[in-house]
């Protein structure tokens, strides 16, 4: 039987603690941290820092790049201390990233091996060395508030107050601008999707303001509508209160969370059912209260010959009523059609015959921006035959506004991720085709706008939404992390979760969690084991959800839907005794080559999947594999005590092996990589040479001390290859 001593085990705690702890670079490390920042501000702050972006919307909701300490607490992007385990460092390693460089945008140039290797020694140096003091998130606490909070009113108004939860959103670590942040991105939320006639500004029930009260009936809903939004929540992050604050409230659940009512209202049936916008667009301006209270002298057309947005023509009408309520519409022309060519001139004809108010003739489809009763700005979109559409129809989006499809270009509360406050600045085209043709006393030209009078127009929109917004206590220039705030709320629902999140979300003990986790089998094995030792994705969660429940009968199965190429490793046990054997699993959403490397304290990396014994590495989708396998004739024995990593990197698309990686099991039935950082600088390097048309790069170290030079394939596509990585941290005892 060949024993294999595994060298090392990966750096993530193997007993996570109730409490998040921030990572903060210790002392020593600033400097690292200062040559990390150099390397994302040149590479990096152009599409993910606002402020300083080169286009309109931040690229892969990612907006403060620049902000190292709130990147150390996101557990979706960096694991202090640990490089491979931390997104934002492997998708610079696998030269995903910068994507504008990747897909040939400009004349830039790709970070170099030492400004990769810069990034990787700040996270390295990161440390957890405190604790965040989190807001209520205890059951009793929150009954006590809510309790108290219904005992203050009269029974009849404690029947519609309603509650919703930021304190699991803000901690010490963020201090208390960041949870103040939050509550501004929730009273945005709740007034975005209010009918009422004024603002609401909600009570704090807690002196933090983590925890909010109102009446739904300042929102314009009925009880009802808040219980059709409430029973969407998932069973198992559902609160458990106590039956006399239902009987109180008259609510099965009164109390909901922030990030997730964000989610939900983003939704767009949620949102076009509770502001109860019309299905037809035809009985639009009744609904808005505009029919027979247009303010015809205020009436604006423009327009413009290629929109950033879909890449086409584009025309605007902006209405304003009596009252001084505002509606901009926005028709979109398909591209390569005479519709795209011709619209500005045909518009134009019209407006010279003085038939120039149907500016949506042969429009795919509008998009309109309209002001709520209480000054807050809706939206919606319906398709050329006057249907509301759910979602935008994407018409020749640019590559970086696709990215937010769906959500964010569709009707809802995703229009707002990019018109901030309202319509953005735009060169109006309309007016110089027009006024070729039109004559001062055309009916339409009336409605032609100067460059002078658009940018007017704008910035009064902009300033009347900068008043609402002041008027319901949210700052007008508020973001977080560089987002539009109620985005930045969904984003934080959605984002990847560790054991902590999960934990708090549903009201329980890390080890209870756990404790629970062990148990699962089956399918629910790799979420299960990888939320023990890593994170695992929103939609990987709510199918475990279902199995965390104490209550069989609230139990859903919920299979999660094929997504994008992702890896998932776990190990039979998060910590063992010195030599002890280990086996390690590994998942993939798609067909891939797995290559499975343990790095040991030392720096060391040896591959232990593929082998002598097992050479073929191809992991089918959704299957798991066990190294070593059943009929394995060796095993992996623990040595050593302290901890190691192990790395996982599932190359799709056909290949094998990852760039730099070269087996001869002649020679070596496991093998030697080397010194593993060593080895990530020539990963890098045969990646250059192989994208570059091939050629020779040195081969690792073998056992012996010998070297050898290896041929690396040419290929034909320079981008970056198809693969997915993931990274482990065991404890040895």
């Amino acid at each position: 039987m060949a024993v294999l001593v595994a060298l090392g085990c990966l750096v993530v705690p193997c007993q996570a603690q109730d409490q998040d702890p921030p990572a903060v670079l210790a002392p020593s490390a600033a400097s690292d941290a200062v040559r990390a920042y150099k390397v994302l501000d040149q590479h990096c702050a152009r599409c993910h820092q606002t402020g300083r972006l080169k286009r309109s919307v931040s690229a892969g909701d990612l907006g403060n790049v620049l902000d190292l300490d709130a990147l150390a607490r996101r557990a979706d992007l960096v694991r202090p201390g640990y490089p491979d385990a931390s997104p934002l460092f492997t998708v610079m390693q696998t030269r995903h990233m910068p994507n504008d460089v990747t897909n040939g945008f400009g004349d830039l140039k790709e970070p170099s091996v030492e400004e990769i290797a810069a990034v990787r020694t700040w996270i390295a140096g990161l440390r957890a060395v405190s604790r965040c003091v989190w807001g209520v998130t205890d059951t009793e606490d929150v009954d006590a508030l809510i309790r108290a909070d219904q005992q203050g009113a009269d029974p009849e108004t404690a029947r519609f107050r309603r509650y919703v939860q930021l304190s699991h959103l803000g901690t010490s670590c963020g201090g208390k601008s960041q949870l103040d942040a939050y509550r501004q991105a929730l009273v945005k939320l709740l007034n975005s999707v209010s009918r009422a006639p004024k603002p609401l500004r909600p009570d704090n029930v807690d002196i933090r303001g983590s925890f909010i009260a109102f009446d739904v009936r300042n929102l314009g809903w009925s009880p009802d509508e808040w219980e059709a939004i409430a029973k969407q929540t998932p069973e198992a992050t559902r609160p458990d209160l106590g039956s006399d604050i239902l009987e109180g409230s008259g609510s099965r659940q009164p109390l909901l969370r922030a990030d997730w009512l964000a989610y939900a209202l983003s939704e767009p049936g949620n949102y076009y059912a509770r502001l109860r916008i019309p299905v037809r667009e035809r009985n639009f301006d009744a609904w808005l209260g505009f029919t027979g209270n247009i303010d015809l002298a205020q009436t604006r057309v423009a327009g413009v010959a290629q929109s950033a947005v879909t890449g086409a023509a584009r025309t605007f009408l902006r209405r304003a009523d009596k009252d001084g309520r505002v509606l901009w519409e926005a028709f979109d022309f398909v591209p390569g059609t005479g519709e795209q060519s011709d619209a500005l001139t045909n518009l134009s004809n019209r407006l010279s015959r003085g038939a120039g108010d149907d500016v949506a003739a042969g429009a795919e489809q509008s998009r309109l921006l309209f002001q709520l009763p209480n000054g807050f700005f809706g939206s919606a979109v319906f398709s050329a035959d006057g249907t509301r559409r759910d979602e935008a129809k994407e018409i020749g989006t640019e590559s970086h506004v696709s990215e937010l499809a769906g959500r964010a270009t569709g009707g809802g509360l995703g229009c707002f991720v990019c018109h901030q406050p309202v319509l953005l600045p735009f060169q109006d085209d309309l007016r110089g085709i027009a006024m070729e043709e039109v004559s001062q006393s055309g009916g339409g030209a009336n409605h032609l706008v100067s460059q002078a009078e658009l940018d007017a127009l704008l910035a009064n929109d902009a300033n009347a939404q900068t008043i609402v917004l002041r008027s319901a206590g949210i700052g007008p220039d508020l973001t977080i992390d560089g987002l539009e705030p109620i985005h930045a709320l969904v984003l934080n629902y959605l984002r990847a979760l560790d054991i902590r999140r999960v934990a708090r979300e549903m009201g329980r003990s890390v080890q209870q969690i756990s404790q629970t986790l062990e148990k699962l089998d089956g399918d629910l094995a790799p979420a299960a084991r990888r939320l023990r030792q890593g994170v695992i994705t929103r939609a990987e969660f709510d199918w475990l959800a279902s199995e965390l429940v104490e209550d069989a009968d609230q139990r859903q199965s919920i299979r999660p839907h094929a997504d994008d190429l992702r890896l998932s490793l776990w190990s039979d046990k998060p910590s063992y005794k010195a030599g002890e054997a280990a086996y390690f699993f590994a998942s993939s959403t798609q067909d891939c080559h797995l290559t499975l490397i343990s790095v040991d304290a030392k720096g060391l990396a040896t591959v232990l999947f593929p082998n002598d014994f097992n050479p073929d590495n191809l992991l089918k989708a959704r299957q798991r594999l066990r190294v070593p396998g059943p009929a394995d004739e060796f095993r992996f024995r623990l040595r050593t005590v302290g901890e190691e990593m192990i790395v996982g990197i599932c190359m799709a698309g056909g290949r094998t092996s990852p760039p730099g990686v070269f087996h001869d099991f002649e020679r070596q039935r496991f093998t030697s990589l080397g010194d593993w950082e060593a080895f990530l600088r020539d990963e890098l390097a045969a990646d250059s040479k192989e994208r570059a048309g091939g050629g020779t790069v040195q081969r690792a170290k073998l056992v012996s001390g010998r070297k050898r030079r290896d041929t690396v394939p040419a290929r034909s596509d320079p981008t970056p290859l198809p693969q997915a990585r993931d990274a482990i941290v065991i404890k040895i005892d």
